[in-house]
């Protein structure tokens, strides 16, 4: 449901996001489940933090899969099936934007048990596809490793290097080999790299 717990005990970045900007709670109201080709865009909602008040940008609420039950709702995150829905749940909320830029999080990861980097690459290809620039920004608490900042700092050193040489399915290609290569490869952005530099 769009504002995952919001209204119960959740803490995650979607919680935190409509308590500062408390007009989104009412979408819960009209919309009771996105479909995998669906998203919720949210426009001018006010955000309210701190006792400021400020016009807020345009809000795209796009649903990651919940990995955390993956077992029982016979999900498998590193199944060309999953990535390829991850993707098109991506492209869904961000096509048509007039927005240059796309500012996320670790979309998919928490409490919805998606990989960082798995989920990083997927957000890389869907603002590649939409011509846009994606911002990874640190949530509070929830940014915990060294080995995160490491991998955003490879993949943007590898991007400086070799980013406009590649075409978006030259990666999206690559990713898909790693993913039926080895399954749950917690290193697949060094993986993927290390196919990209051979081409």
């Amino acid at each position: 449901m769009v504002g995952g717990g919001v209204l119960e005990d959740g803490v995650g970045q979607e919680e935190h996001l409509f308590m500062e900007h408390p007009e989104c709670i009412a979408s819960r109201l009209f919309v009771a489940r996105l479909a995998d080709e669906d998203a919720l865009i949210i426009r001018n909602a006010v955000r309210v933090r701190g006792g400021e008040v400020e016009v807020g940008t345009e809000k795209v609420c796009v649903d990651a899969l919940p990995f955390t039950y993956a077992r029982l709702l016979g999900l498998e995150e590193y199944s060309e099936r999953e990535v390829r829905r991850e993707v098109n749940k991506r492209l869904v909320g961000m096509g048509n934007r007039a927005a240059p830029v796309v500012v996320t999080g670790k979309w998919g990861c928490g409490s919805f048990g998606g990989t960082f980097e798995l989920k990083l690459v997927i957000q890389w290809i869907g603002c590649s596809l939409c011509g846009m620039e994606g911002q990874v920004l640190k949530w509070n608490r929830d940014w915990n490793s060294e080995r995160e900042n490491e991998v955003i700092g490879m993949l943007v050193e590898f991007m400086r290097e070799k980013g406009n040489k590649l075409t978006i399915k030259q990666v999206a290609d690559a990713l898909l080999d790693c993913v039926k290569e080895t399954p749950k490869n917690p290193y697949i952005v060094k993986d993927i790299i290390k196919k990209l530099q051979n081409l």
